[in-house]
């Protein structure tokens, strides 16, 4: 019996050194990049938690504890972050960048007795040369854009009307601020359930004709300089026209602060500066819905995966969603990608 023990490990010997080593990039682990790529890739492009990832497997006769595949998850994602750092040098470095944000429930509140899940944020800055980076914060606090931006940042920067943005336009003076129409023309549709119906269609015509002219842009492959000539032609007379008679109407009409219009009306006019930035530059688009785009990949996780438990978690969630998402936009298999 020893002996043929003795000859079953010699024959194992031969022949393992001539099959082709595991790709493990994980230390200490049996799992090879396919189950990794997998377990990413299923979680933040097909919004599958990692619950339900455990359950497939186990039909599938493959028992792993999801204790395991949550530490799979984090260990790969850290493996990921200098391509997310590189990303993130690349679109600060390209001159036109768009900065949002979006909820996301991590772990307990601080209010114990509530028991609710606290809101942090999702901060999301897109590059002019379609890369994206998602960074997590516990606040909404303006703070955040200069974390992401830095104090040398130089270029333009669009974004909504949230006021953290402009305390940092305020403080640096190599920036223009443009500001996004779509949130603009939004605010508008909410103003026709009020009595100022009429004037909130008229203002969302004016927006039309401007974004009329874009699109007509687009589907011609316009070139920079063609670009320029029309938005300073077209575009800039329906601007100019649209801040005239929105002005008009605070003199003919008395309209309470309460009314809707009042505070569409009020919210374009205090940006008047910023909505017309895009006009000067051919780089800068007329609003900032190519982002929002990609923050839905984040929305349709929430429904899904509904919260982090840690503030850890979704750090390495934000690392997983940026190259995912940057992977999307430049027409990559993200499966192929991580692999």
């Amino acid at each position: 019996m020893e002996q043929k023990k003795i000859k079953l490990l010699n024959e194992a010997q031969e022949i393992l050194p001539m099959v082709a080593p595991r790709q493990c990039p994980l230390e200490g682990t049996y799992a090879e990049v396919s189950l990794l790529a997998m377990l990413l890739v299923d979680k933040c492009q097909y919004h599958l938690p990692l619950y339900r990832q455990y359950q497939r497997l186990i039909d599938s006769g493959i028992k792993v504890s999801r204790s395991t595949l949550t530490s799979y998850f984090h260990r790969t994602a850290d493996l990921l972050k200098p391509i997310e750092e590189a990303l993130l040098s690349s679109i600060r470095a390209g001159g036109v960048t768009s900065i949002d944000e979006t909820t996301l429930k991590v772990g307990l509140s601080a209010n114990k007795n509530k028991r609710q899940m606290h809101k942090g944020y999702l901060w999301v800055i897109y590059g002019m040369n379609h890369e994206i980076v998602f960074r997590y914060s516990a606040t909404r606090n303006g703070s955040n854009a200069n974390e992401l931006l830095g104090e040398d940042y130089k270029g333009v920067l669009l974004t909504d009307g949230f006021s953290g943005y402009q305390s940092y336009d305020d403080r640096m003076t190599t920036i223009a601020h443009a500001i996004c129409w779509a949130h603009v023309r939004r605010k508008f549709f909410e103003a026709l359930e009020s009595e100022s119906a009429l004037n909130a269609k008229k203002a969302i015509e004016f927006i039309r004709l401007a974004y009329e002219v874009e699109r007509k842009l687009k589907a011609s492959n316009a070139t920079p300089e063609e670009v320029l000539t029309v938005r300073g032609e077209r575009t800039r007379r329906i601007i100019d026209e649209f801040f005239v008679w929105l002005k008009e109407c605070f003199v003919a009409e008395s309209l309470l602060p309460t009314n809707l219009f009042t505070k569409a009306a009020s919210y374009a006019l205090k940006r008047e500066k910023g909505l017309r930035v895009f006009l000067d530059n051919h780089a800068v688009p007329i609003d900032n819905n190519h982002e929002e785009r990609e923050i839905r990949n984040v929305a349709m996780g929430r429904k899904n995966f509904m919260f982090c438990w840690t503030e850890i978690g979704a750090e390495y969630l934000s690392i997983v969603y940026s190259l995912m998402c940057s992977c999307k936009l430049q027409d990559v298999n993200p499966y192929d990608y991580l692999v």
